[in-house]
């Protein structure tokens, strides 16, 4: 479970970065 958490934080923040350089 603490797997899924890691990878699911780790999409998180790339779709933050993602975002963020769009801008």
């Amino acid at each position: 479970m603490s797997t899924i958490v890691t990878e699911t934080i780790e999409v998180h923040m790339r779709l933050i970065n993602f975002n963020y350089w769009r801008c």
